[in-house]
């Protein structure tokens, strides 16, 4: 075979989340003189999404949306079945669990030969953390069937990967780890000054920032983060925290704030498309979720020099070099967590040392490119086993 290979990349949508943001990058970063990538959304994408698209376009990518309404509208399957008859994609690639059962079952029935699907999260748990019992148990049946579609599961950290095999029964044959990249050239385009940032966010001078990105639900801990940040501010006034991010728990979190007396010091700024400007106008990053994948924000916020302080849970223990690139904490300990944060807060050169060490953590180790090198590498493994005649 001397033509590229067509590869499928196939999420819910291409929008500005963390897994949509991994699958563009793939798609984008994958040799082109190899592969060819198509991005494939099975939802209809609002105009919110359009940014991430037009990066895809920019760089040369089809994107086709196939409209999908719920997780149950089984119309999508004859349109992905349809389309893979049609393109004729060597590899289908689906990176979250809402796209594998419907595209597994389509690339069966169309014959595609190579199917894999990343697995970015510990799936059993976040089901039983978002949903009621029920519903928690038909998703682990399906996540279950879609799975046993794979040719290869991709965990996203070791964590992961463990999780795969131990609960969900995952042979570890069919487990392989590629960590999260960042896309160093999305970090590297222009963007507002910190400063401005600060200005228009209307932070005093001395501000120390600490800030996270999360969609607000309890399995992120803010609630923890809150009670943290009363140790916090009681110890120096100047510490500010800014909350990213909309979701469920936000009311609870703002009445929360509000009871400690905290308006002052502590922000709830909503969705912000501006995400990477936020992170670079921080002091401190902190993550305090009670489970995670591989944290895509605490590799952006290394990636832009910014020391880390994190939970000790999945991947964020294989990102953060704790005492090195960051501080680690355990989970669901609010005294920890403001101790470390008060930590890096009295000392600006621990801050900067951690940050550096951080950053080039990310480049060496956890970059968009040597990311997707890794999944070429797991891809034409997977056609030669296939009996592909592969030439590259």
């Amino acid at each position: 075979m001397n033509r590229a290979l067509r590869v499928f990349q196939v999420n819910s949508a291409f929008n500005n989340d963390a897994p949509a943001q991994g699958a563009a990058a793939l798609a984008r970063y994958l040799n082109s003189k190899e592969f060819h990538a198509t991005a494939v959304s099975l939802r209809h994408q609002p105009e919110s999404d359009f940014t991430t698209v037009a990066d895809l376009q920019h760089s040369g990518i089809k994107h086709i949306s196939l409209g999908m309404g719920g997780f149950g509208d089984v119309r999508v399957l004859p349109r992905l079945v349809r389309l893979m008859r049609a393109y004729r994609p060597d590899i289908v690639h689906t990176h979250a669990f809402r796209a594998d059962l419907w595209t597994g079952i389509a690339a069966k029935l169309a014959r595609v030969p190579v199917f894999v699907s990343s697995i970015r999260g510990n799936e059993w748990d976040l089901f039983r953390a978002d949903h009621p019992f029920l519903v928690s148990q038909l998703a682990m049946i399906v996540s279950k069937f879609s799975t046993s579609l794979a040719d290869l599961l991709i965990a996203v950290s070791e964590g992961v990967r463990e999780h795969l095999i131990s609960v969900q029964g995952i042979s570890p044959a069919r487990v392989r780890v590629v960590p999260n990249g960042v896309d160093l050239e999305r970090l590297a385009q222009p963007r507002p000054h910190p400063l401005m940032v600060r200005q228009d966010l209307s932070m005093p001078l001395d501000a120390v920032l600490v800030g996270t990105l999360a969609v607000f639900k309890a399995r992120k801990g803010l609630s923890y983060l809150v009670e943290a940040a009363r140790g916090v501010v009681t110890r120096y006034q100047q510490a500010h925290f800014l909350l990213a991010g909309e979701g469920p728990e936000r009311n609870q979190i703002e009445r929360k704030i509000m009871r400690f007396g905290l308006e002052k010091n502590m922000h709830l700024l909503g969705f912000r498309p501006d995400s990477i400007a936020l992170l670079d106008a921080l002091d401190i990053y902190v993550l305090p979720s009670l489970f995670e994948g591989f944290p895509r924000s605490v590799l952006e916020a290394m990636a832009l020099g910014k020391p880390v302080v994190a939970t000790d849970i999945g991947g964020s223990r294989e990102a953060v070099l704790h005492d090195v690139s960051g501080l680690i904490v355990p989970p669901k300990d609010p005294q920890g967590l403001a101790d470390a944060i008060c930590r890096l807060i009295e000392s600006p050169s621990l801050r900067k040392s951690m940050g550096e060490v951080g950053r080039h953590r990310v480049q060496e180790h956890f970059n968009a490119r040597v990311n997707a090198q890794a999944h070429e590498a797991i891809y034409r493994e997977l056609l030669q086993a296939k009996g592909y005649n592969y030439i590259q």
